[in-house]
């Protein structure tokens, strides 16, 4: 089992020119962290430096983790059907909830699979189709929620291509709860560690050796000049030996 999420770092102060007029803060970067639940360790990471990007933007770096009979666990904003059918195709499995703009080709029956302690559990076949206008079938599970989410949703569905052999319903919606577990990693190491590094917000080191090279290239044409000066001053100062002013 592996679980997916982003982290957005803090923002940092305008060290960089082209933010000093930003009135926003500027954000360095963000990351993906894989997490085993297991081990409760963070497996792999994923970095990047645009911290305005969405995660779906990294679709092919987290497919490129992807190995057979893992099972991914992520939320809505990882919902694409890229990575749905990379994930299919590289026979592993996913349970990621459903983002709104999430199109479903078809829809079968909506049947009532239990209870969970959030909410009524029903589930639906439907097919998904992908960029290269691909179908892949798969399960939705939605719960009923006795209570409003805080962003005020009543209902969650939730996408899967586990087998129902392997998973029902309700154990799909039970397994997609343990994600708040990173969240609840990402915030004790915020609280914990110093996580973001001073430097994030400064010029590149690349940029800082561009500038060196230059520098270093302006003292030399200064200093080839100097010495290119350099004779005809020593014969003015020649000249003015032999041919000392009198008062």
């Amino acid at each position: 089992m592996r679980i997916l999420d982003g982290n957005h770092l803090a923002a940092t102060e305008r060290r960089l020119q082209v933010l000093r007029q930003s009135k926003a803060g500027p954000l360095p970067g963000h990351a993906l962290v894989v997490l085993d639940p297991a081990l409760m360790l963070a497996t792999d990471m994923i970095p990047c430096e645009d911290g305005h990007a969405q995660e779906r933007s990294l679709s092919p770096e987290i497919l490129d983790l992807a190995a057979a009979n893992d099972l991914w666990i992520a939320d809505r904003n990882f919902c694409t059907s890229t990575l749905l059918s990379g994930i299919t195709k590289r026979k592993a499995f996913y349970i990621i909830r459903q983002h709104a703009s999430m199109t479903i080709v078809s829809a079968g029956t909506l049947r009532k699979r239990g209870r969970t302690d959030t909410g009524e559990v029903y589930e639906q076949g439907v097919t998904i189709k992908n960029s290269d206008n691909e179908v892949t079938k798969t399960r939705r599970i939605i719960i009923r929620l006795d209570k409003p989410t805080r962003d005020g949703d009543i209902e969650m569905a939730i996408l899967t291509n586990l087998p129902p052999t392997a998973a029902s319903a309700v154990v799909v919606t039970e397994l997609y709860r343990k994600r708040w577990t990173l969240e609840t990693m990402f915030q004790s190491l915020t609280a914990m560690l110093q996580g973001e590094v001073a430097t994030l917000g400064y010029p590149r080191a690349d940029d800082d050796s561009d500038r060196a090279r230059q520098g270093d290239a302006q003292l030399g044409s200064s200093r080839a000049a100097r010495e290119a000066q350099a004779p005809s001053t020593r014969c003015e100062e020649a000249r003015a030996e032999e041919n000392p002013i009198r008062e």
